[in-house]
């Protein structure tokens, strides 16, 4: 009589905990970029046939309000194709991720281990990026001590003091919810896990941070962001979440703002 055999089967390569969440191939990553490049386009040669972004060409307005109107406007504009970019990374999680676009933004983590994460994640970023940026800013100042650090111009439009309300709730929305959640869509759901299909885990999550980092125009402000992204990467790479990364990217916006509107920074 044979016996029975009892060895368990290998499980498939993207079944284990350490193969890349999601099989994508190269015009998955494009896609995401092309819905954000597009809507960008659109939604700026609309507003500025209507007269509402800032003209680098023309003169500033006599009134300091209509400027601010016009640079929020402008911040919008970016917002809404971050929005559409978000689009394209759902259609492509849909498709690519086992668990459909859901799956991939929330990973059926418990609750109280999803608030761990979070919480956790969030300290280790305000330490790590904070220190990051004072390191960086006084290398610039030992390198070229004339370097002007400028502030970010949703920080620069809340300092103002000119805007209306629904503007700078207009600001807020996108500084504290839209731009944390699509940036974290795109770098840490498609990138990420694009990179860690033909490298390490490792290599994908430092090269995912320096692109999320390079992305931003200020060169003061790419060291600490690149230290950010390598945290938001670990978080989505021990969670499989989407979500994760983006609530620890939405609390370290939010702190910034907070910092900004008391005076604390």
């Amino acid at each position: 009589m044979n016996q029975q055999n009892t060895t368990p089967p290998v499980p498939d390569a993207a079944a284990r905990p350490d193969a890349p969440a999601l099989k994508l191939r190269a015009e998955d990553v494009i896609l995401p970029a092309l819905f954000y490049i597009a809507a960008a386009v659109l939604v700026s040669a609309v507003l500025r046939k209507l007269g509402l972004l800032v003209d680098p060409d023309a003169l500033p307005s006599a009134d300091p309000r209509d400027d601010a109107l016009r640079r929020t406007w402008t911040v919008a504009a970016g917002n809404i194709a971050q929005v559409a970019g978000l689009v394209g990374c759902l259609l492509v999680a849909s498709k690519r991720a086992a668990a459909g676009a859901a799956g991939w933004f929330l990973a059926g983590m418990p609750p109280k281990r999803a608030a761990a994460f979070i919480l956790g994640g969030f300290a280790v970023a305000m330490l790590a990026s904070y220190a990051a940026y004072w390191a960086t800013q006084i290398v610039i100042h030992l390198v070229q001590p004339d370097y002007k650090v400028e502030s970010h111009r949703v920080v620069e439009l809340l300092r103002g003091g000119v805007l209306p309300p629904v503007a700078v709730m207009t600001l807020w929305l996108g500084a504290v919810v839209v731009a944390p959640l699509c940036e974290e869509a795109f770098f840490r759901g498609i990138v990420q896990p694009a990179l860690a299909n033909w490298t390490s885990r490792a290599a994908a999550i430092a090269a995912a941070a320096v692109i999320f980092g390079a992305a931003h125009p200020q060169l003061h402000a790419i060291p600490p962001l690149i230290v950010l992204g390598v945290v938001l990467g670990v978080l989505y790479d021990r969670s499989r979440s989407v979500l994760i990364p983006a609530a620890v990217h939405a609390l370290f916006n939010l702190a910034t703002m907070l910092a900004v509107t008391f005076g604390w920074t």
